[in-house]
C-alpha cells in the first residue's frame, strides 16, 4: 500500500518552491496566487513558516527564504567537506584492523553512516539499511548523542520508541543515559551485540574548532565481546586518526610553492576553524626579487612604493584563495611601512582594493624589514567557514 500524501507538507513546499527562481521577496497574494491557494491558507502557511525560520518577514509585510534553509544547506556542504577529508583514513583504519570502519553523523534520531571503509574480510550487517540506525543502539550513535547539549538530547530523548534488536539491546531512558554519562566520561562508546548478534563496535568522537561533536569514527568487529586490550587497541588507534581529521578539517597550514619561500620556520597561511591566518607578507617574489626596484645614479636604489604595495596586496588575496576564500573574506588586516612618508601612496593602492566595507585595518611604522629593499610588510585574517 502506498504511503499516503500529507497535504500540508505538499503545500509547504509548493510554497517554498514559489520563492525559489530569484530569491524574490513575496507578499501573502502573491504567493497565492504563484500556489493556487486562497490568501488566507497561504499567510497561514507562510506564518508558520516564519516562526520555523524557515522564511523571514522583509519590509512591507513581504516575505522572503530565511536562513534555516542556508543553515541546513550548509550542512550538507559540510558533510561532503568531511567525507573527502575522513575517507582516505577510513581505508586506512580498514586496511589495519581488517574490518569494516565508518564515519557517521547524527540526523535526527538516528545515525547516518557518510564514509564506510571495508576490508576483504570486513562484514556487512544482516538489517536491511545498515547506513542509517538508530542511535541509541549503536556505538557511534551514542557518541553522537553523548556530545549534544542537555536540551536537545532531552528533546529528541522526550517520544523515542525503543526497540529491542536482540537481548542486549538497551530498552529504556535511564539505562541510556547511564551510558551517555559514562561515554563523555571515557571518551569512547562500546556496543556489543546490541544491534546484531555476534558483532561488536568501538566509537570515538571527532570534534569540531569549538570541541562539539560533529561525527563519529567507529570500527566494526565479527566478535561478540571484546577484550580490554582490544578495546583499548580500537580506540587508541581510532582516537589518532580522529585527532588528525580534527586538525585536517579544522587546522591546517599551508606554504604555497608559488609563492616566495618564507624566511623562517612558518606558514604561509594557518588555518584554523573558520578562520585564515596569514603570515606577514611582503612584495617579495618567489625568486626572492622585489618589484619596483631600480638602480639609480651611482650605487642609489630607487624603491617603488606603488609597486610594492599592489604586490603585497595581491600576494595576501593570493594566499587567502589558495584556501578556496575570496578577497571579500578578508576582515583584518595590518600594515607595517618603514617611512610613514609612504602612507599616503599606500592608502591610494589599497582603496582599489578595498572600500569601507572591506577589512579592519592598524597602519604602523617600524624601523626596518627583514630586507633592505622592503618597504612594507601586511598580515592579514580572512573568515572563511569550512
Amino acid at each position: 500500500m502506498a504511503t499516503p500524501r500529507n497535504s500540508s507538507v505538499q503545500k509547504a513546499f509548493q510554497i517554498l518552491e514559489a520563492f525559489s527562481p530569484n530569491g524574490c521577496q513575496l507578499s501573502a497574494t502573491e504567493v497565492a496566487k504563484r500556489t493556487r491557494m486562497t490568501v488566507a491558507t497561504a499567510h497561514r502557511f507562510l506564518l508558520t513558516l516564519e516562526n520555523l525560520g524557515v522564511v523571514s518577514r522583509a519590509s512591507d509585510n513581504r516575505f522572503q527564504l530565511g536562513t534555516l534553509l542556508a543553515e541546513l544547506g550548509g550542512r550538507v556542504e559540510h558533510n561532503k567537506v568531511m567525507t573527502h577529508v575522513v575517507a582516505p583514513h577510513v581505508d586506512a583504519l580498514a586496511e589495519h584492523f581488517g574490518e569494516r570502519v565508518n564515519v557517521a553523523v547524527l540526523s535526527g534520531k538516528k545515525v547516518i553512516q557518510i564514509a564506510i571503509g571495508h576490508n576483504a574480510r570486513s562484514l556487512q550487517l544482516g538489517i536491511l539499511d545498515d547506513r542509517i540506525l538508530p542511535a541509541y543502539c549503536t556505538a557511534a550513535g551514542r557518541v553522537l548523542l553523548a556530545g549534544l547539549r542537555p536540551k536537545m538530547l532531552d528533546y529528541l530523548l522526550d517520544d523515542l520508541e525503543f526497540e529491542s534488536f536482540t537481548e542486549k539491546s538497551i530498552t529504556n531512558r535511564a539505562a541510556l543515559m547511564e551510558e551517555l554519562q559514562e561515554i563523555e566520561q571515557q571518551g569512547y562508546a562500546l556496543s556489543c551485540g546490541e544491534i546484531d548478534e555476534g558483532v561488536s563496535c568501538v566509537a570515538v568522537p571527532i570534534l569540531d574548532d569549538h570541541s562539539e561533536v560533529v561525527a563519529a569514527l567507529s570500527v566494526t568487529t565479527q566478535l561478540p565481546s571484546l577484550t580490554l586490550g582490544q578495546i583499548n587497541s580500537y580506540r587508541q588507534n581510532l582516537a589518532h586518526h580522529s585527532e588528525q581529521i580534527h586538525r585536517e578539517l579544522y587546522m591546517e597550514n599551508r606554504v604555497l610553492p608559488y609563492k616566495a619561500k618564507p624566511r623562517g620556520n612558518f606558514p604561509h597561511a594557518k588555518r584554523i576553524g573558520d578562520f585564515i591566518l596569514v603570515s606577514g607578507t611582503s612584495a617579495r617574489q618567489q625568486d626572492d626579487t622585489f618589484p619596483g626596484v631600480v638602480q639609480g645614479a651611482g650605487s642609489k636604489t630607487v624603491l617603488d612604493m606603488r609597486r610594492q604595495t599592489h604586490a603585497a596586496l595581491h600576494n595576501i588575496v593570493d594566499i587567502v584563495e589558495s584556501f578556496g576564500a575570496k578577497r571579500e573574506d578578508i576582515v583584518e588586516i595590518q600594515a607595517f611601512l618603514v617611512s610613514m612618508k609612504d602612507y599616503e601612496i599606500f592608502n591610494e593602492v589599497y582603496g582599489e582594493y578595498f572600500d569601507y566595507s572591506g577589512p579592519t585595518r592598524t597602519t604602523v611604522a617600524v624601523n626596518e624589514l627583514p630586507h633592505p629593499h622592503q618597504l612594507l610588510m601586511l598580515k592579514a585574517m580572512a573568515y572563511f567557514p569550512v
